[in-house]
């Protein structure tokens, strides 16, 4: 199954390639935004999209099966040539832009940073002691800022990803100070874990983005193999094998971001110290030709390339396996696991696999065991009178979670949605104020102010649901209570599958298992909830 890493990943190398600015002659020569240097769309040179330059390399570097790009003297021009452009579009502070002018993005930073580092180390034997010197200028520049600043939002990931690229500039550039600076945000991460095992991403555990700590965790645990850090990735490896299902699918609507992506070179290189590690790993590997995994193909331009550096690096640092010392969750006896930390519940039994997040509402995922047949629950969407978006699966710390007996109750409020699209207004807005910044603390307070408007919710609103599921070994029964107070006028009422309407740069991507799942229009019986204030929806999802 080793070589299925090696497969998805280098089937992407043609679109990768598509995506990079390959005329010599051009001033964006290495640019991998092809919204920018092709389609001329945008102003900004994003250098997120550069940590792609780290596929390439190893493409290039490492005889990987069926690799007609290693040693080809091409591809190694290109490598270098996108290096040499992300060196090009450095802020005077050492930073880089993701989306605006003037950002000064951590997360870009990070990214296209530890990317960059890696490539620079596996292609030294190719690159004159000039090129040399000039990487490392600027490398040491990025780090630098990356030492003195902090993400905007609460985003664990960043800050593993910020703690691995730091001890590696140490390494790699002789900068001692890097790792002091790459210890501080390792602390700040260990503040962020739950006692459940899972690391904070914004209001919760998000289960896609754990698996990218993980991964940089276990990226830093290679450079510092301390005990401590073990237990931390044993404790996140273990949590997040619960949110493997039976049909292959990992995480989704559960958690705080409703990512789906599942990042293995963390699990990769802890298959030998972690009994879990491999265990998740074989499983995910196992369903992957069956279209229930989100391989590279599956994620958009901007993020593709980093899943494609997961599974390169994971083929390389797959090692053969021991005879599994763990089982994976949904294939052991009867359990109920309660994550009070995170409010996630799961339920595991001969006939079925489900986990509800309690503080979103009572969402679900349910997996028929043999079947093969799934449900998604993200509770209820619904419009007013005046067009404005109401929903019941916005994390919400109030939210009433009680566990007792076969019965799980839930309740909440329903939530403002903000918009789904940059409004004109907001886009000029961006750019007048992000044209005209120096200051990194300036760009990000401004940043964060438009984040909130377009991606966060501003106010509840005056619905309530009360979902109570009750189980038992061969049934599952979902009934919802909705309570509407006041006067506002409901317009439209649906019961949603897979929905997320948090803004997530690197969410809803398609699964084949979201063709067998379908939304329930309840529209036609609000004229009960609008005239009485009260909706009762009772349905069976696994009988006896």
């Amino acid at each position: 199954m080793r070589e299925l890493y090696a497969r998805y990943a280098l089937e992407e190398m043609p679109r990768l390639l598509s995506l990079l600015n390959r005329d010599s002659s051009s001033p964006t020569y290495g640019s991998f935004y092809r919204v920018h240097w092709h389609d001329k769309v945008t102003d900004v040179e994003s250098a997120h999209v550069q940590l792609a330059t780290l596929a390439l390399v190893l493409a290039y570097s490492r005889p990987f099966p069926h690799n007609h790009y290693f040693r080809n003297r091409k591809i190694r021009q290109w490598c270098k040539a996108s290096m040499e452009y992300w060196m090009r579009i450095q802020n005077g502070d050492g930073s880089f832009n993701e989306h605006y002018p003037n950002e000064h993005s951590f997360g870009a930073t990070a990214w296209s940073l530890q990317a960059i580092l890696q490539s620079h180390e596996l292609l030294q034997d190719e690159l004159t002691p000039q090129e040399s010197d000039m990487l490392v200028d600027a490398e040491v520049k990025a780090a630098k800022w990356l030492v003195k600043n902090d993400e905007y939002a609460t985003l664990a990931n960043h800050l593993a990803i910020a703690a691995f690229t730091l001890a590696k500039a140490s390494e790699l550039c002789g900068v001692a100070s890097f790792a002091g600076g790459a210890k501080r945000k390792l602390d700040k991460l260990f503040s962020l874990q739950s006692a459940d095992g899972w690391f904070l991403e914004y209001d919760g555990p998000d289960l896609g983005y754990l698996t990218t700590t993980i991964s940089f965790l276990a990226k830093y645990f290679q450079i510092n193999p301390q005990e401590s850090i073990l237990k931390r990735l044993e404790k996140a490896i273990n949590f997040a094998s619960y949110f493997v299902f039976p049909d292959g699918t990992y995480g989704g609507v559960i958690g705080s971001r409703n990512t789906t992506h599942f990042s293995p070179h963390g699990f990769e290189l802890m298959a030998g110290r972690v009994p879990a590690s491999a265990c998740v790993a074989d499983e995910m590997l196992s369903h992957m030709e069956k279209g229930s995994v989100l391989t590279p193909s599956r994620i958009d331009d901007k993020h593709f390339s980093g899943l494609m550096i997961e599974y390169l690096q994971s083929y390389l640092d797959f090692r053969e396996r021991r005879k599994q010392q763990f089982l994976i969750p949904y294939r052991r006896r009867d359990f109920l696991a309660i994550f009070e930390h995170s409010g996630l519940i799961v339920v595991n039994t001969p006939r079925y696999y489900a986990a509800i997040a309690g503080k979103k509402g009572g969402v679900f995922k349910l997996v028929c065991k043999g079947q093969g047949k799934a449900f998604s629950d993200s509770g209820y969407i619904c419009k007013t009178r005046y067009g404005h978006v109401l929903t019941s699966h916005w994390i919400n710390p109030r939210s009433l979670v009680d566990v007792k007996d076969k019965t799980i109750d839930v309740s909440t409020v329903f939530t403002h949605v903000p918009p789904s699209r940059m409004s004109t207004k907001y886009m000029v807005m961006s750019r007048l104020i992000f044209s005209c910044l120096r200051s990194t603390k300036l760009a990000l307070v401004a940043k964060k102010f438009l984040v909130n408007k377009i991606a966060y919710p501003s106010r509840r609103a005056p619905v309530k649901l009360h979902r109570e599921i009750t189980f038992d070994s061969m049934s599952f029964t979902v009934t919802d209570k909705l309570e509407k107070q006041g006067s506002i006028a409901l317009k439209s009422l649906i019961n949603m599958d897979e929905c997320a309407s948090r803004f997530v740069p690197s969410s809803k991507f398609f699964l084949d298992a979201e063709l067998d799942i379908a939304s329930r229009d309840l529209s036609e019986r609000l004229k009960v909830l609008n005239k009485k204030g009260t909706l009762v929806d009772s349905r069976v999802l696994v009988g006896e």
